[in-house]
């Protein structure tokens, strides 16, 4: 019990000083002003660093004759040379027994049949199909009043689950962000001693670990940095707490503008990357989200 009540106390305590920080101070009440903000547009640009499907891994740097690929010609190749995984170039899957397997999941196959398989030097067993390359731009607008429609403006993606996970992402805003998070509990905040130069800004750091509404799951840890002059967050980077595997990790970076006569901060991009790794296969994907042309929700 007095364990708990030390915990709660410390808790306290670092939320205390956060709040006192005259610097953080102006960036909660310029959140206060912003999270009503909706972006009219959304481009989402999503692949691997080199921006193509390629394999990677321990035996498969980039640079193999599969760099620059797209996923269809890999399964083709693979295909053309090992026939019985049945590899089919539009769903980059094998049917076997009524059963539907994934690349990856032949690419297994392939390795545990011929251990010592390579194919263009490639190392089976290291080798990854990846996500195509793909861009997509979607448009938000208000309808009915206070719903939020989106709508696909174009997009190459040509995989309608992950398409329409797009479409239906709720875009009503909430005031989840790390500044008006609601519980104390929930954030804490340390300021660091440390300032640098970012897009021509001056800038403080600051520590932070956030569990948004308490749920384990989306816990974050990173780093805020605030224009030391206005108080508005300039760039953001957060690494994932938990992951669920494949996943072994998962880090977020964001930038900020501010609109000094409005008073009001907005993301004008978020960069994900995406570490999996399946037994020896190893990939990365990077997400870029890029908004524009906000407009103001009215509740």
């Amino acid at each position: 019990m007095k364990r708990q009540l030390l915990a709660i106390l410390i808790t306290l305590l670092i939320t205390t000083l956060s709040a006192n920080d005259a610097l953080w101070g102006k960036a909660q009440k310029i959140a206060e002003n912003s999270w009503r903000l909706v972006p009219g547009k959304t481009t989402i640009k999503s692949g691997n660093p080199e921006g193509q499907t390629t394999p990677q891994g321990e035996d498969s740097p980039f640079g193999m004759e599969f760099t620059g690929k797209s996923s269809e010609e890999i399964a083709e190749a693979i295909k053309a040379k090992y026939p019985d995984a049945v590899i089919t170039s539009s769903t980059h899957s094998s049917h076997s027994h009524g059963q539907t397997k994934s690349l990856d999941d032949n690419m297994k196959d392939i390795h545990e049949k011929n251990p010592d398989a390579k194919i263009d030097g490639s190392s089976v067993k290291s080798f990854s199909s990846g996500t195509a390359a793909y861009e997509i731009v979607l448009s938000h607008k208000l309808v009915n009043k206070k719903e939020i429609k989106t709508e696909v403006v174009s997009s190459n993606m040509n995989i309608p689950q992950l398409l329409d996970a797009h479409l239906n992402q709720d875009m009503t805003p909430k005031r989840d962000n790390v500044f008006l998070e609601r519980s104390r509990r929930n954030v804490s905040v340390k300021k660091m001693n440390e300032t640098k130069t970012i897009n021509g800004k001056q800038c403080q750091g600051y520590d932070i670990s956030h569990t948004p509404g308490g749920e384990k799951k989306q816990a974050v840890q990173g780093t805020m940095w605030l224009d030391i002059a206005t108080g508005s967050p300039v760039y953001s980077e957060f690494t994932q707490v938990e992951n669920t595997p494949p996943i072994n990790s998962m880090v977020t970076k964001t930038y900020y503008s501010f609109d000094a006569k409005k008073n009001q901060f907005y993301v004008t991009k978020r960069e994900t990357t995406t570490d999996v790794a399946i037994m020896s296969i190893k990939t990365q994907t990077v997400t870029t989200d890029l908004f524009e042309d906000y407009w103001e929700y009215q509740l």
